[in-house]
């Protein structure tokens, strides 16, 4: 809320503390942090680090990954399950692997390509323990790098570890259930204690905003500049864009909905393993073991695939040796550019596909070329570069990369991260598009001279209190590609309500939302298909039963509460509270959004 949000931004820069900001992605995962408080001048790159601790080339990436003994009762995280110790241990003992378990916090709707392999949860594991010992790895390792890496680690750490806020990304259009699964695997490792606590101390950005926050951070922009960011993940191709809305302090909004779509450098992999899959299909080379190896070395040669020449990789129990139907020359089996170019395609078409469709949405907004900003692990390939220029050049479309983000093996995590932190302390983005119609069921008073009222007469109702009543209708509260401010305060609606005793003053308000062309319509039940339950608002309100309101009529004694819900929808998570008059005083009281 408005208020409340003011007063977060005080504590964080004027209380001694830490914010640690977790991009856990489908490949690859980073960790930055910035001590507290922070001193405004201050650039954010003097503030922050990203932590180099997890990557033997030490760029802050691990990989993201999450070994089980086979009782489960034991894991080994990132980079750990690299190191030769472990190799020979996990083998000889069975350990199972899971990867991409963060696909499964996808929102529903978000449906994956047939072909994007998912590694499925292992015995008595949810994805939200297996995520929850991930972050509890990340968590760990962090703490020792600032102890060993920062002057008086240990006593800055000791002073700080109180007041731990942590930001955890996610793809564009994640808000919600994810959201919620998220702050539970938080709690499951240990990052916070309860869920009061996580609503306190976690908070999300999207990885499209922590990208944009980033660049902005190192390019040379001006007031009204207007981009685009298309961060190329190892999952997902997140497609945002914005405007410069003010340069001291820096302030940018949204000028169309993110987007996101799963076609990520993952895809490109699994698209090379259909390949491999059919070339070595019934030889003597199909054990899956030589399959698994060599998706492995396609995943670092598409790294660097740039031009027409063939790519050769090393097959794992062909050394030496040569099976010419199988295109293996000396233990290495040639992959035409015309093979990896089919592999890339899929991906480059989705991702030209988001970047038009973010260009087409906010047509008329600015005159002549518009930048693209590349970023993201993806994002460094130099062929989705090459072609991403090509393909959108007659577009207006100017596609680029950040300086430091040429090296492959510089980008993604901590681009995102250091975003991360930017947004937690800054607060730069302060208006986003609303992606639905949103709303709530409710009643509106019978028009018998409206038409439309009149022959859906047999809904109509009436009540002793507020006369002849229709319904259900879909009340908006906010249209679909409305611009809405981070603090903006929206009055949800007006209620007044009756309660014989204060255990009975529970709230509970569905928030629905409608995700076709504006403006949505009215009529709920004609319309049932085109909604869907977005989330619950629930408050206690046993604290207006007070003198004041209470009233008795003919010896029956009761209680009448009058309030309103306020919600904020333009942040990066929904927030709500109640509002009530006491006498003369307007008061204030919590409400929890409760997604199920």
């Amino acid at each position: 809320m408005g208020n409340a949000e003011s007063k977060a931004e005080h504590t964080i820069r004027n209380q001694q503390g830490l914010v640690i900001a977790i991009d856990v992605g489908t490949t690859y995962s980073g960790v930055s942090y910035a001590f507290l408080p922070v001193n405004p001048a201050d650039r954010p790159r003097d503030v922050m680090r990203p932590v180099l601790r997890f990557s033997d080339i030490e760029v802050g990436k691990v990989p993201s990954v999450v070994w089980y003994s086979r009782d489960g009762s034991t894991s080994v995280c990132g980079s750990e399950s690299t190191k030769g110790y472990f190799l020979a241990k996990r083998d000889a003992e069975g350990w199972r692997r899971v990867q991409r378990f963060k696909m499964h916090f996808r929102p529903k709707g978000f449906d994956v390509p047939v072909s994007f392999r998912i590694d499925e949860m292992p015995p008595r594991k949810t994805p939200e323990m297996v995520m929850g010992d991930f972050l509890r790895y990340l968590y760990e390792e962090t703490m020792k790098y600032i102890k060993e890496t920062t002057d008086d680690g240990e006593e800055r750490w000791n002073a700080a570890k109180d007041n731990v806020h942590f930001v955890l990304s996610h793809p564009n259009r994640w808000e919600g259930v994810p959201q919620s699964r998220l702050r539970q695997s938080a709690i499951y490792a240990g990052l916070v204690s309860d869920a009061d606590d996580a609503r306190r101390r976690v908070r999300f950005v999207s990885e499209g905003e922590a990208s944009a926050l980033s660049c902005v951070d190192v390019g040379t922009i001006k007031m009204g500049h207007q981009f685009i960011i298309l961060d190329a993940g190892g999952g997902t191709l997140d497609v945002s864009s914005y405007k410069v809305t003010s340069m001291v302090p820096l302030k940018l909004e949204e000028t169309s909905t993110p987007n996101s779509c799963f076609a990520g450098s993952a895809y490109v992999d699994d698209m090379a393993r259909r390949k491999f899959q059919a070339r070595l299909s019934d030889s003597v080379l199909d054990d899956g073991e030589t399959l698994e190896s060599l998706v492995e070395e396609f995943e670092s040669a598409k790294r660097y695939f740039r031009d027409n020449n063939d790519y050769y990789v090393k097959v794992d129990g062909a050394k030496g040796r040569t099976f010419e139907d199988l295109g293996i020359v000396n233990g290495q089996m040639r992959i035409s550019h015309g093979e990896i170019i089919e592999c890339f395609e899929p991906s480059i078409r989705e991702a030209v596909r988001l970047v038009r469709s973010t260009r087409t949405l906010i047509e008329g907004q600015t005159n002549g070329t518009m930048p693209v900003w590349l970023v993201g692990g993806f994002g460094a390939s130099p062929w989705l570069l090459k072609q991403m220029k090509e393909i959108l050049a007659p577009l207006k479309l100017q596609v680029f990369k950040p300086d430091w983000e040429q090296n492959f093996n510089l980008a993604n995590v901590k681009t995102v991260a250091i975003g991360a932190v930017r947004h937690h302390i800054y607060r730069t983005v302060d208006a986003r598009v609303s992606p639905y119609s949103y709303g709530l069921l409710g009643d509106v008073p019978f028009d018998p001279s409206n038409s439309e009222h009149e022959k859906r007469g047999q809904m109509a109702y009436t009540t002793a209190t507020s006369g002849k009543q229709i319904g259900p209708a879909f009340l908006c509260i906010a249209k679909k590609g409305e611009k809405i401010h981070s603090t903006q305060e929206i009055c949800a609606r007006n209620y007044k309500s009756e309660v014989v005793k204060p255990d009975d003053a529970k709230l509970t308000v569905t928030l629905v939302a409608h995700d076709g062309k504006a403006p949505a319509p009215m009529w709920f039940k004609e319309h049932r298909d085109e909604f869907f339950k977005l989330c619950d608002i629930k408050a206690d309100l046993s604290n207006q039963c007070t003198l004041q309101s209470r009233q008795t009529v003919e010896d029956r004694e009761f209680w009448v509460l009058k309030y309103s819900i306020e919600l904020t929808l333009g942040s990066t998570e929904i927030s709500a509270r109640i509002k009530w008059q006491s006498g003369n005083e307007t008061k204030y009281s919590d409400a929890q959004v409760v997604y199920v």
